[in-house]
């Protein structure tokens, strides 16, 4: 168990290094094409590839992960984001006020990387630490990533301000490195077994797009599984519509101030180390599928409450603290339920299976903020009707729609699986 904890703080420094040079990248990256191009269209472009990169590659990632070895999908991946980024640092001066063609090739690349080592690292969990430490380490990790959402912006913002863009970008590829080698440290056969072994001997041996298919397969007949996948979905779709739709009520509605608005998004990451630590510290026991959907279930609740405020509350500090402690508790819980998901994941699906049943998974999370910020900007922008008033009906209607849908899906689904899993 000593060296199953060392692996585990390994991965969880590895996430933070990690995490925390691509969140600086990408903020400060932004400021650069703005500041160099004035171009709001290509400063767009560069926001909008980490989402697109997601749902196209998830897949493929998915079956790559399960058909090569873990650590040389991740260690080979950085080496070539490393490569992309020194190489972007050498040229990017080339191109002038034109830098639209070397940023979109360059977050091609590196979100490219970000997504095969984040499946490959999911898939692996499990044989890099003992099953009892996977609650432990993965509340630590989203402590990490949230520390690192809250602080890189600032660290990005001084960079910046200090260095030229070339500069900015090596020490981009220098926290890659680290990264590297921390990964490279890492034994990632430590707590495996052959338990498996003919799953990866077929996955060696059959062609990328039935390996896609068996994948599809398996989901469909795992059918908890499915039900995770369907949960995701409606639930991030609901929950996108804060994305448009807070700064609107709150600037718009509410005439609040900026400090205000940044107040409310700023709790929404304190929630989410809160929930961090006290699964790090405390893991739920039990059976973690159904807490995790009494966790959804409860936030959806909380969504429900705030079309009150929306309705009732008038007063505009009043407003911002209730949203405040609203931001909070759904922080804290959505983080819960997320750890809870990948929890039972790591530990019911075979690892051979892992890469696939990830990369359904990402696509269920993030494809609905592909469409769902686009319906709700039109929502949120219809006129001749209070922004309140909008929001108000709005959080009103969908938790109730959503949970009513997660509850069919739940009934119709969850108890035909065949041996199924808890």
């Amino acid at each position: 168990m000593g060296k199953s904890k060392l692996q585990m703080y390994k991965v969880i420094a590895g996430e933070f290094t990690s995490t925390i040079g691509s969140a600086m990248f990408m903020f400060g990256l932004g400021i650069y094409i703005l500041n160099q191009t004035g171009s709001t269209i290509q400063f767009a472009i560069a926001v909008a590839i980490p989402s697109v990169a997601s749902c196209v590659l998830s897949p493929i990632a998915g079956v790559v992960t399960d058909r090569f070895e873990h650590k040389k999908i991740v260690t080979h991946c950085q080496m070539i984001a490393i490569a992309a980024l020194v190489l972007f640092a050498l040229t990017h001066s080339l191109f002038g006020k034109n830098l639209i063609i070397p940023t979109v090739l360059l977050l091609c690349i590196t979100n490219t990387v970000s997504i095969f080592v984040g499946n490959a690292l999911d898939s692996s969990i499990v044989t890099i630490i003992h099953e009892d430490l996977i609650p432990k380490c993965r509340g630590y990790i989203n402590v990490g990533n949230s520390s690192s959402r809250m602080i890189a912006p600032l660290i990005g913002a001084s960079v910046v301000a200090l260095v030229p863009l070339w500069g900015f970008v090596l020490i981009m590829a220098t926290t890659e490195l680290i990264t590297l080698a921390i990964n490279f440290s890492i034994d990632f056969h430590d707590n495996s077994s052959v338990e498996h072994a003919d799953l990866k001997e077929h996955n060696e041996s059959v062609g990328p797009l039935q390996l896609f298919t068996e994948g599809l397969a398996y989901v469909w007949q795992l059918k908890r599984l499915f039900v995770i996948c369907i949960t995701l979905f409606l639930f991030n779709f609901m929950t996108t519509a804060n994305i448009v739709g807070r700064p609107i009520l709150l600037l718009q509605g509410y005439h609040a101030t900026n400090f205000q608005y940044g107040v409310v998004n700023s709790l929404t990451l304190v929630g989410s180390i809160v929930g961090g630590l006290v699964f790090g510290r405390k893991p739920f026991k039990g059976k973690l599928l159904s807490i995790a959907f009494k966790i959804v279930t409860a936030v959806a609740t909380l969504f429900l409450f705030q079309s009150l405020i929306f309705f009732f509350v008038k007063s505009s500090w009043l407003a911002v603290c209730f949203i405040c402690l609203h931001s909070l508790f759904t922080g804290s819980l959505v983080v819960c339920a997320s750890i809870s998901y990948r929890t039972w994941m790591a530990v019911n699906i075979p690892v051979e299976n892992q890469g696939r049943a990830n990369s359904f998974l990402s696509i269920a999370a993030s494809l609905p903020n592909a469409f769902g910020i686009i319906l709700f900007g039109f929502i949120f922008g219809i006129k001749g009707v209070s922004k309140l008033t909008i929001g108000g009906f709005y959080w009103l209607i969908a938790p109730v729609v959503i949970v009513s849908l997660m509850l069919l899906a739940y009934k119709l689904l969850w108890n035909k699986e065949k041996n199924p899993i808890n």
